[in-house]
């Protein structure tokens, strides 16, 4: 063999071996910070009052249409999560009374939809009528688990000022 050739597989051995070396460095950080993640927690020491100015401080920077969104967002986080309480607190007052006069009513009509455990929402439509804001939205399975789930909805919605509204819904 040639010493150029020599000293060129040289150069390859050690270039490969250097590229082996970083990727395990990389492989070994990378499992250094998930048990990391695993073992961090993380501590909200927020009140609630400073959560809700925060709120009320992003909700006054974002259009209408994204204050809705917002909101809606909220409502249906709580479905998902089975806060059925929190959910039922925005409900409109006199609705609540006509369809959902308990907890356990509203919460028994939320269980009968069969919503999947993640919500995918596409928001179809947003405007006003009066003072209501009258959204049309797609609810399928954001996992895609169930392709036979696809739900419009047709929510309407009071604000009556910032993150102070209520919903109500076609039933």
């Amino acid at each position: 063999m040639k010493k150029n050739t020599k000293v060129i597989l040289i150069v390859a051995i050690a270039v490969l071996v250097i590229l082996l070396l970083i990727i395990i460095g990389i492989k070994n950080n990378i499992k250094k910070q998930e048990e990391q993640n695993k073992n961090e927690v993380v501590v909200d020491n927020r009140t609630e009052e400073q959560k809700s100015n925060e709120l009320v401080s992003k909700l006054k920077n974002v259009s209408e249409s994204e204050r809705i969104r917002i909101y809606l967002g909220q409502y249906f986080k709580n479905i998902e999560s089975k806060k059925y309480e929190e959910a039922y607190n925005v409900l409109y007052p006199q609705y609540k009374t006509n369809y959902f006069p308990t907890l356990e009513s509203f919460k028994k009509y939320i269980e009968e939809k069969k919503y999947p455990d993640l919500l995918a929402i596409s928001y179809n439509d947003i405007y006003m009528q009066g003072k209501y804001y009258i959204v049309e939205v797609t609810i399928t399975d954001f996992l895609g688990k169930n392709l036979t789930f696809k739900e419009k909805e047709k929510l309407i919605i009071q604000e009556n000022n910032y993150n102070d509204y209520y919903i109500s819904f076609q039933k």
